[in-house]
């Protein structure tokens, strides 16, 4: 019998005893132990690796609730046979800030979903920002990459964070707003495309008379949404929210969006807006109500269309017109390119996630 189950990597980060664990299972699929052989004793084991009867312990407890082995009085440890689940490998997922996003929480959590399925495990790191919008805290990023994960996952990566994978050695898979040089390094990416979309509402627009169109959204202009809308001679502006320094992403934009909103549109020295748009549906709410408070009724003086993730449509009397993306299509085109990267190392470049216009009584 060969004791190998006992030679244990003490620089690792997995635990003394869930390695031992593994390695008692492994020997059993080997054939060292069979069904109804006694596994050494707790003092024997712990001798054998070197280490306190508190390692072996811990690991026979493991194998005992995962119905591998029995520790039977006068008897010793018994295997019983069963075959214990083990996972093909571990997935990364890193997000930013503490808070969860409905977004980021149903992609997530399909994709994981998904993944679990096929025998990979999914674990999660989260990173936060320092004081006073001090650079992300990267020690457990560190921490956690030198797990011997076979991917990293995650939306928008800054360029600490894809640094730190770099260094690391780890292939990463990123959700991005746009292909840039520096993503030629990820392993894969994938886009959450809106312009289909945007053309097929430049178009309703022209048809419906709309002359001036307004864009509220957390980014400067984007040509992707001007080009479709001045090629049909449309005029456009942008309303950017810029939350303040040092606090996470949609926080206090709701008070930013309505103060804004309500200045411009009660402001006679500029031109009248046909058509706003709402290029997150966290400044929806706040929208609508501005518009309201500045004595515009929708859809007769003003129209409205909102970006929407599909299940978390804004509230309003109307059904809202949507820019809308499907987030458990997204996360099954995602999970599978993933999967295809694990299987086979063959894995799409670049996976586009398209938004759809889904009518509503707003516009």
């Amino acid at each position: 019998m060969s004791n190998d189950f006992c030679n244990l990597d003490f620089a690792s980060c997995e635990t003394l005893a869930s390695q031992l664990a593994d390695n008692i299972c492994r020997a059993i699929a080997r054939g060292d132990f069979k069904t109804g052989d006694k596994l050494p004793s707790i003092a024997k084991m712990a001798k054998m690796c070197g280490t306190s009867v508190r390692v072996p312990r811990e690991a026979i407890r493991l194998l005992e609730d995962e119905g591998v082995v029995k520790g039977r009085p006068r008897a010793g440890i018994v295997v019983l046979g069963k075959k214990r689940f083990v996972w093909r490998g571990s997935v990364l997922f890193v997000s930013y800030g503490r808070q969860a996003y409905y977004y980021r929480g149903v992609l997530f959590k399909n994709i994981a979903q998904r993944l679990s399925e096929k025998g990979w495990r999914v674990d999660f790191v989260s990173l936060v920002k320092g004081e006073k919008g001090a650079r992300r805290q990267m020690e457990p990023l560190c921490r956690a990459l030198q797990n011997g994960h076979a991917i990293v996952f995650g939306a928008h990566f800054d360029e600490a964070t894809i640094s730190e994978i770099r260094k690391a050695g780890v292939p990463y898979f990123a959700i991005t707003s746009s292909v840039g040089a520096d993503d030629e390094v990820a392993a894969g990416l994938a886009t959450l495309s809106e312009s289909e979309a945007i053309v097929e509402l430049a178009e309703a627009s022209a048809k419906a008379g709309v002359d001036r169109a307004l864009r509220v959204v957390m980014d400067d202009a984007d040509e992707l949404f001007d080009v479709p809308f001045h090629s049909r001679g449309i005029a456009t502006e942008n309303l950017v929210v810029r939350p303040d320094a040092g606090i996470d992403r949609f926080e206090n934009s709701s008070k930013f969006v309505f103060d804004r909103l309500v200045a411009r549109l009660t402001d006679s020295k500029k031109p009248k807006v046909g058509l706003v748009y709402f290029g997150d549906d966290s400044f929806t709410e706040a929208g609508l109500w501005a518009i309201e408070s500045a004595g515009l009724r929708v859809p007769d003086d003003i129209r409205v269309v909102t970006f929407s993730n599909c299940g978390n449509r804004p509230f309003y009397r109307l059904p809202l017109t949507c820019v809308a993306h499907d987030l458990l299509e997204h996360a099954e085109r995602i999970a599978k390119g993933m999967l295809a990267f694990l299987d086979g190392r063959k894995f799409p470049r670049l996976v586009t996630c398209s938004a759809r216009l889904v009518p509503g009584a707003t516009f």
